[in-house]
Parts: C-alpha cells; structure tokens; sequence
C-alpha cells in the first residue's frame, strides 16, 4: 500500500483535486492499482478517490475532488496495489480540467510493509499551468540496502558460581558439662502401730441447760409453786424448769384482772 499525503495547493484555502495518478516498477511498467481511499475526506459522488486511477486522464468528468482540504488543510490519498510497495519505483500525478488553485503543491509519500509505514519522501513542487498535464514521472529514492546479518556471536558464556565465602571462626570448644551429684531422699521410718489395748474414749454426758426461773404466766402458778415438783407448762410452747428451791417472789405473782372476777388467786 502506497499513501499520499497532501499538505497544499496552489491556492490557500482551497480545495483539492487532481485527474489521475499512476505508479510504476523498476522497469517503468505501470503497477496495477485495486483501489482508493481518502481517508477522513469529503467527495462528490461524482469525484469519488476511484476516479484518480481509473486511467482517463483527459475525461473532463474523470477527477478526484477532496471538499475538507479547505478545512483541514490535510488530505490522504490510500493506494491498495495488486504488488508489494517495495517492487514501486516511481509515480505520476496530472492536473484536473478546471481550477488551477486547487492543484496539489507539496505531499509526503509512505510505504507499508510487514515492518509498518515507511517514509520514502517528502516532495515541494511547481504545478504545471496547463489542464490535463502531467507533473513529470517522480522517482522513488533508492531503498536502503538490507542490514547485513548479525555476526555470529559465540555461546553465552555460563554464569560463573558465587565465590565461596571465608570459613567462619569457630568459638572456643567449652567443657563439658556434668551433672550435679543428686543425693537422694532418707527412707520414710515405718508407720507406728496400734497398741492392742486400746480403750474406747469415755463419751462425754450430753450438756444440760440450766434451769430457768421464769414466771408462768396462769393463775394457778403460785399454787403450783408450792407443790415441790417440777412442772411443765405446754401453754407457752416450750418446757420450763420450776424449783422448789427458788419459789416465785409475791411481786412476781400474777394477780387476777378487774374484768374476771371469779378467778380469784389461792394462797
């Protein structure tokens, strides 16, 4: 694939054209052209890219008119070849019928190859006056010539082992060590038997509670008093201990109340 590049016209500001283009080999036969494409242009459909190839060169109708150079001031010109790029040698473009300022002054030619765009030149040039008229046949630069292979480089030498490093000191060689003396424990003396004569522990007599005076509270407590025994009063909810020996006192005495007359008190 061949690009073109154009950058201006003979007219600032105005739009671009041209009537044909055409590449050639080595030996100055014409190089078959597939196809065109303006990239990023704006045609009429009656100046289409398709029109710069297909080989009427002085058909008034035949042109390619690209509107958005006025705008842009770019326009691409993409050539697909029925060749490589390589085997292009030269090229030739023609003015259009009409519209001098629109004939292309300067352009930037690419090739494409399996390594990407390659630049072959970059072209300022004076139009010709005439309509219909050729540029004159453009010779591509010669290509440069192949790098040569590298040489042959001898085998990647193996990485060298790390040097070894310096034996560390050894620390000074301690005694051994022995373990304490562990003197072991004294026999435990045998347990004390029993003696065979062992007498039961004498039980102990339960303890008594001491005796309480306490007054009875019943009206038959000082005739009670002087029988000499002791007596258990169940009235109260527990026992009392009444001794002949401690009789109660006349101030302890319970004495009949106002309201019951007919318990009267003996003696």
């Amino acid at each position: 694939m061949l690009r073109f590049v154009f950058n201006r016209v003979r007219g600032p500001g105005s739009q671009l054209q041209i009537q044909e283009i055409q590449v050639y080999n080595a030996s100055g036969q014409p190089v078959r052209v597939r196809s065109a494409a303006n990239p990023g242009g704006d045609s009429p459909a009656a100046q289409l890219p398709e029109r710069a190839i297909d080989g009427k060169i002085t058909t008034k109708s035949s042109k390619w008119l690209d509107i958005n150079f006025g705008i842009e001031q770019s326009s691409m010109l993409d050539l697909q070849l029925a060749e490589p790029a390589s085997t292009v040698a030269a090229y030739e473009i023609w003015t259009a019928n009409d519209n001098p300022p629109r004939d292309p002054t300067a352009w930037t030619v690419y090739r494409h190859s399996r390594d990407g765009w390659q630049l072959v030149h970059t072209k300022s040039v004076h139009p010709p006056n005439g309509r219909f008229r050729s540029y004159g046949r453009i010779a591509f630069p010669p290509l440069p010539p192949p790098l040569p292979p590298p040489p042959h480089l001898p085998p990647y030498p193996q990485p060298l082992p790390p040097p070894a490093l310096p034996p560390r000191p050894m620390s000074p060689r301690l005694p051994p060590v022995h373990p304490l003396p562990v003197s072991p424990f004294p026999p435990l003396p045998p347990p004390t038997p029993l003696s065979p004569d062992l007498s039961p522990l004498p039980l102990l007599p339960p303890p008594t509670a001491p005796s309480l005076a306490l007054p009875l509270l019943s009206p038959l407590n000082p005739l009670l008093s002087h029988l000499g025994s002791p007596l258990l009063m169940p009235p109260l909810g527990s026992l009392f201990m009444v001794s002949p020996a401690e009789p109660l006192a006349p101030s302890q005495r319970m004495l009949p109340r106002p309201s019951q007359p007919s318990q009267r008190m003996l003696p």
